[in-house]
């Protein structure tokens, strides 16, 4: 058996190696920046480490990690030292993953994870797969799995963080509070422990306040960090919803700077898309550079996950691309990403005819698609952007009553200013 952690999961027998490599499961743990050069640190001080190759394979697949070669790293693992079974457990996974695939490999994370619910780094990646899948019931499963990690290893602020976000899906707005809080307790300039209380104070439509504590904790956590980007899309929010034009200018300006062209797309594009609704900006225009819409047009050819196909809509949909969306809706069909061919076109379609004018079938196929809702994959607050498209779809088709019905709901959550006056045009 090699050298354990404070969890008991074991580290390289290379003792110059396990400082380093805290630091990468501490960065990875926390969302942080740095992961690439952290991991490089593992694989150049100890060549024979077959996690720290392993996780360098994994990550270069699934996330495009600079500086590494997913072949290189996998045979490196399989060649590598491995002395325990976690060890051993986790280099399958990822070689099971590279070999077969994300999705045929799910069933083999989750047997690493029943077997090892101490090893948060497969869980965030577990994690991330079930958000992906458009299962029916992967935010329950992703909770039980927290829980049971939790469970393992103790009080941590990221997985309580998380549990924050799972609160949030059931609008039982003061567990999460209360998750949030004790996880900045225990990691005060933690983003996940953050994010809970930034989906509060948007689903309490407590605008001033959540705009107020973004704008002086942001600036205390990594701001390095991609996930720092998903909480400036969150202060975004709330300047929107107060009428603070010059404030979201400024965010979308720098969504631009970003690394990580997917980011830009999943932050940058549906807020850019509630200026245009909203009439903040007009419609079609995009003042990043590059365009949100040029950063998705490489994923209309490869929508692997029903969140990525969304999301890429709602890029496209900025700049007015009815036809790009219908080759969206075209090469979804003939996608083997789970959930992809079923649910994607409808969205896309209905953006297309959305942006034609035709808002009798944009409704129809936008409702259609509500019933997928839970298997959308990202929060609530990213999913409504499809909602607050329907809505107007259903005003300009004097479908007045289902959008009432819409409206009245979430007015009944949370006080805003475009409910209201959406709502006042639907009657």
């Amino acid at each position: 058996m090699g050298a354990t952690d404070e969890q008991g999961l074991p580290l390289s027998a290379n003792s110059e190696v396990e400082p380093l490599w805290r630091d990468v499961r501490h960065r990875v743990d926390r969302f942080l920046s740095g992961v690439p050069e952290a991991l490089a640190a593992v694989t150049e001080a100890d060549p024979d480490f077959a996690v720290g190759r392993a996780a360098a394979a994994l990550m270069s697949a699934t996330d495009g990690l600079p500086g590494f070669d997913t072949d290189e790293e996998r045979r490196a693992a399989l060649e590598g030292r491995a002395n325990s079974d976690w060890e051993r457990s986790y280099v399958h996974a990822v070689d099971d993953e590279i070999g077969r695939g994300r999705w045929k490999a799910l069933e083999t994370w989750r047997a690493h994870h029943d077997s090892f619910p101490d090893d948060m780094l497969a869980l965030h990646h577990l994690i991330m797969t079930l958000e992906l899948s458009a299962e029916e019931g992967h935010g329950d499963e992703t909770e039980r799995r927290v829980r049971q990690t939790l469970h393992t290893v103790g009080e941590e602020a990221t997985l309580l963080g998380q549990l924050g976000m799972g609160a949030i899906e059931r609008l039982d707005l003061r567990e999460a509070e209360r998750l949030g809080q004790r996880s900045l307790e225990l990691e005060p300039h933690g983003l996940v422990g953050g994010h809970p209380i930034a989906h509060v104070r948007f689903e309490s439509g407590e605008h001033v306040e959540g705009a107020l504590w973004l704008q002086s904790w942001l600036p205390t956590t990594d701001t390095a960090a991609l996930f720092h980007q998903h909480l400036a899309w969150h202060a975004g929010l709330h300047e929107l919803a107060m009428g603070n034009r010059e404030a979201v200018l400024a965010r979308l300006e720098g969504f631009g700077s970003t690394e990580g062209p997917f980011a830009r797309v999943t932050q940058g594009g549906p807020l850019l898309w509630r200026c245009q609704l909203h009439g903040v900006l007009p419609k079609g225009s995009d003042p990043i550079e590059p365009s949100i819409s040029e950063l998705a047009t490489p994923l209309v050819d490869n929508p692997f996950a029903v969140a990525v196909g969304y999301h890429v809509a709602i890029a496209l949909a900025t700049v007015n691309d009815a036809d790009g969306l219908r080759r969206l809706a075209e090469n979804s069909r003939q996608s083997d990403g789970p959930g992809v061919a079923e649910i994607v076109p409808g969205i896309a379609e209905g953006f297309a005819a959305f942006l034609e004018g035709d808002h009798a079938t944009a409704s129809d196929l936008l409702l259609a698609a509500e019933r997928h809702h839970g298997r959308l994959g990202g929060s609530l607050a990213q999913r409504e952007v499809i909602e607050d498209t329907l809505i107007e779809a259903l005003i300009h088709a004097d479908r007045d009553e289902l959008a009432i019905e819409r409206l009245e709901r979430r007015l009944g959550r949370r006080p805003s200013r475009f409910d209201e006056a959406a709502l006042a045009r639907a009657s």
